[in-house]
């Protein structure tokens, strides 16, 4: 049987690969897209792209995120049968959400003067109805394609998983630069290319899990609205997170805007881009080592539980050093050569940031000892707790103090975030105090590798 470590490992080098991937898309697409599209066309496609990225926040509500775990842990104990329940629950509610959704949606779309309403005149309103659609079913497409991963990370064979979602997006962005540099493609049969390969992946998922966990199949027969009851108050818990991510970045954006103006949004929003490659660090780990925690817990091994934890930790902590010493030396030549020199920053304002942005990767990793055990709902509690509390630091103080007030919000809020959810870990992990979780940080070094080659 495969080591965790090993398992982490590959795990970590495919989440690695996916957020490279997603640069590298981000970054190519843009120009190209504006080279052969121009600025205007570009422009409606990204009006158009926003609704349904918007709606992509709430994902699958949350509902499977929580299969995904249940599964995971119903397998680590033996118990296939509690896992299909759980797969099976879980596609039917999000099936009938979407079928619901995308009627209400479909109606929604073609009965209002979508053109007009969005100031599209470039693409033909028939087109751009079409578009919407299109973008909608993805989103739908892509709930599905999740709930089948998490039935594959169930059994060890996410990293199987994450793959074939990488491929298919070098698959999609190698077909829609082909598309526009040879047939110059227009917005309709780009979306179209990124559906079908949404399709492709979700039909690979299938075949691989029906060899790799044939006991896994779709139905009805174990359908239990009690059960769906149970998990919803879960689910929304895992629903608060990207909705209130979202919140906090576009409402702290709009509160600084509305203050401050525009010129101190570009320092505020280029700063927190530059900042938060530290954090998909933090979302690789968080991917990597999320199975085999689960898993852990699930067959009620702490020990090992606490020292994959503990290990992250570790890889964390030399991760963050090397980041903010990297941002000491070469941050600020590095941020003014990618903004060519167009946005001035304050020393305390840059430094201060990366700092922030530490403390958040700190508890960010934290908080994945809740999420791996679905024991989420006090972290989504302290999570809306600290939104408001960012809402209303940045109101009062960015009066008073400008962008360093800015600051002083995100301190307050990371910080509550921190003691919170490090203290509600620590009960999760057993540890009695601060100083027995210490003692083990700094004594467990090389067996930690050695245990998890079991």
């Amino acid at each position: 049987m495969e080591s965790s470590f090993n398992k982490i490992f590959k795990a970590s080098g495919a989440a690695a690969f996916g957020q490279i991937i997603n640069i590298v898309n981000q970054l190519l697409l843009v120009p190209i897209y504006i080279k052969f599209w121009g600025p205007h066309l570009y422009g409606e496609w990204l009006i158009l792209s926003a609704a349904p990225s918007l709606i992509a926040m709430a994902g699958d509500l949350g509902f499977g995120t929580v299969a995904a775990n249940e599964m995971n842990l119903c397998v680590a104990k033996n118990n296939r049968l509690g896992a299909l329940k759980s797969f099976q629950n879980t596609w039917i509610v999000i099936s009938t959400f979407s079928v619901i959704f995308l009627l209400v949606a479909f109606t929604g779309i073609y009965l209002s003067p979508i053109d007009r309403l969005l100031n599209i005149t470039d693409i033909a309103e028939g087109d751009s109805k079409l578009i919407l659609v299109l973008f909608l079913i993805n989103i739908l497409v892509i709930q599905q394609n999740s709930l089948l991963l998490g039935a594959l990370r169930c059994e060890g064979n996410y990293v199987i998983g994450m793959n074939i979602g990488n491929f298919s997006k070098i698959a999609e962005l190698s077909l829609i630069i082909i598309s526009l540099t040879f047939f110059s493609a227009g917005p309709v049969l780009i979306v179209s290319i990124i559906l079908s390969m949404s399709i492709i992946a979700g039909f690979i998922h299938r075949i691989i899990l029906a060899k790799r966990s044939s006991w896994i199949y779709y139905g009805v027969r174990h359908f239990s609205y009690k059960a769906v009851k149970e998990q919803l108050p879960l689910a929304l818990s895992f629903l608060s997170f990207p909705l209130t991510q979202a919140f906090s970045i576009q409402g702290a954006v709009i509160i600084v805007g509305s203050i401050l103006g525009p010129a101190a949004v570009v320092i505020f929003s280029t700063t927190r881009t530059f900042m938060n490659v530290i954090k998909q660090v933090v979302s690789t780990l968080n991917l990597a080592i999320t199975p085999e925690l689960t898993t852990a817990y699930g067959k009620e091994n702490f020990e090992k539980f606490k020292r994959i934890f503990i290990s992250s930790i570790q890889v964390l902590a030399v991760v963050l050093i090397g980041f903010n010493l990297f941002v000491l030396v070469f941050g600020k030549p590095l941020f003014h050569f990618w903004t060519k020199n167009k946005v001035q920053v304050s020393d305390l304002f840059f430094y201060s940031f990366a700092i922030i942005t530490s403390v958040s990767a700190v508890w960010n990793l934290f908080g994945i000892v809740q999420g791996s055990t679905n024991k989420a709902k006090k972290y989504a509690v302290y999570n809306l707790i600290s939104i408001a509390i960012l809402i209303i630091s940045v109101i009062v103080l960015t009066r008073i103090l400008g962008l360093n007030g800015v600051i002083i919000a995100m301190l307050l809020s990371e910080l509550f975030m921190l003691l919170f959810v490090v203290k509600d870990a620590f009960g999760i992990l057993k540890y009695s105090s601060a100083k027995s979780f210490f003692a083990q940080l700094f004594t467990l070094r090389l067996p930690a590798i050695k245990f998890l080659n079991t």
